[in-house]
């Protein structure tokens, strides 16, 4: 039997409140209270999955600040909670900003308690479907979406992909990339959707680690002997991570003694420890990383080839931001909008020329030199849209030679780009905005392979922005440089 859902009625009216709670009580488990600071209490008590919101308690509260405030503070605390406001005959003013302020419906007095019921039906259904669209993600393309990571580039799809296979498995995964590529996010993605996700994640960067302490860093220090000042016993990554995920970056960086015990631990799943102690056991999934396939230094003798091949049943690597193609720009929009709100800031996007200047940059930092240029502009710039000046980017500077040929193609390539990240993916309304067909459109976007998805799914994630993003500057008609498949965007965080 499904457990009941919980009602919180908020109202001031005794006999409104009456007929709420006899009308409800048959369906659901109900409480209510006729105070917001009540209220309040019985969110944080009683965790309902319903409130019903009396629009006009807090007129007759002293000093209880406007009215629906706490929908702003429920919207504020970003919590699932529906919330049904009940308001007087005739006042649509309240009924307008109830729904603007996140109300998931609102009820006008006087009412049929079997109408208002359905309205609580209603309000479960919303919040069932929102509960299963957030956890499709989750499970299955949670990786996408996992602290910024993000890109629809095939090379991107590519690791996505494998990232949700291996996510299934315990078999060893090697993640190869440069640094700042987002190899810590793909490896949090694969244990978030893991068996092992109650569990804990360990991360351990052996490279900032000084050799002579990499032994304790790694296996704990048991043998009492006190390997840093005043240590009696000191537990390793490795059982930190019990029963969830070590990842470990710079795994090359370990001496041939040190890789011969964690190949022994992977085997055996327990660490030894020096003098009559009894081995310790660790149920730790190890996902590793460096920035070169290890398989070179294996030729070379410089890692074992055992744990070589017990680390990286999988490889997946990880493109550097400069080969994602489209991908850049959304990873920036992302950012934009995240840096923006944490600093006050409103800003509508980039500029034709600081997407131009962001194409033709290398990325030698990846993602964290773009999260830094972003962060950077959001707070020094002055204009509402964000230029390639903002960004420390010299667009005219970083502009590769190319033909007239490869100019019309590039102008034209970001033209259309543009208009269907303004129109988030809408070919029709993408069309209209640059005065050509659908079909012409079509034609464009199979001409330069443009993946739409990336677009639409911007739709998604800022739905009041469907025509904002996206840095059309009708002032900036210079050309911008011809690009290759690895010039345009990605995310990482």
């Amino acid at each position: 039997m499904s457990e009941r859902k919980r009602v919180l009625i908020v109202e001031g009216d005794e006999v409104t409140r009456r007929l709420l709670r006899e009308g409800l009580a048959r369906d659901y488990d109900v409480c209510a209270s006729d105070t917001i600071a009540g209220a309040i209490e019985a969110v944080r008590r009683f965790r309902p999955d319903v409130m019903t919101l009396d629009g006009t308690l807090e007129r007759g509260e002293e000093g209880s600040g406007e009215e629906l405030e706490l929908l702003r503070l429920a919207r504020k605390a970003r919590l699932r909670l529906k919330i049904i406001v009940v308001a007087p005959s005739g006042d649509r003013d309240l009924a307008v900003r109830a729904i603007e302020l996140g109300a998931c419906d609102c009820c006008v007095k006087p009412f049929d308690i079997d109408e208002f019921g359905v309205l609580v039906k209603r309000a479960l259904r919303i919040q069932e479907l929102e509960a299963a669209a957030d956890a499709v993600p989750d499970r299955l393309s949670g990786v996408e979406r996992l602290d910024s990571l993000a890109g629809t580039c095939e090379a991107m799809q590519d690791v996505f992909s494998s990232a949700r296979k291996v996510a299934a498995t315990e078999v060893g995964v090697l993640l190869v990339g440069e640094r700042g590529t987002g190899r810590e996010l793909i490896a949090r993605g694969i244990h978030h959707l893991s068996r092992r996700s109650r569990g804990p994640f360990v991360a351990v960067d052996l490279r900032a680690t000084p050799s002579e302490y990499l032994e304790a860093e790694v296996f704990g220090n048991g043998n009492g002997n006190g390997t840093f000042n005043g240590a009696e016993k000191m537990p390793g990554r490795i059982e930190q991570a019990d029963g969830g995920t070590l990842f470990v970056v710079g795994v090359d960086e370990l001496s041939q003694h040190l890789q011969a015990r964690l190949s022994a631990f992977l085997q055996s799943g327990e660490i030894e420890r020096k003098g009559p102690h009894d081995p310790i056991k660790a149920d730790v999934r190890i996902i590793a990383a460096a920035d070169d396939d290890l398989e070179e230094v294996v030729a070379e003798g410089g890692f074992r080839e055992d744990l070589y091949y017990q680390l990286s049943v999988v490889t997946v690597t990880l493109p550097p931001l400069r080969e994602r193609g489209e991908d850049i720009a959304l990873l920036a929009e992302d950012l934009l909008e995240r840096c923006a709100s944490e600093h006050g800031r409103r800003l509508s996007g980039f500029t034709r020329s600081a997407v131009r200047a962001m194409m033709a940059h290398e990325w030698p930092g990846n993602i964290p030199e773009l999260e830094n240029r972003v962060k950077r502009a959001v707070v020094m710039s002055s204009g509402h849209r964000l230029t390639a000046a903002d960004l420390g980017l010299d667009s005219e500077t970083e502009r590769r030679a190319q033909t007239l040929g490869e100019a019309k193609d590039a102008l034209e390539h970001e033209i259309v780009v543009d208009a269907l990240r303004r129109a988030a993916g809408n070919v029709s309304r993408a069309a209209r905005s640059i005065g050509v067909s659908r079909s012409t459109v079509y034609d464009l976007i199979r001409k330069y392979e443009i993946d739409v998805t990336g677009f639409k799914s911007l739709a998604r994630r800022k739905p009041r922005e469907a025509g904002r993003s996206e840095g059309f500057d009708p002032s900036d008609s210079r050309p911008r440089a011809a690009r290759g498949p690895g010039d345009l965007d990605s995310t990482e965080g």
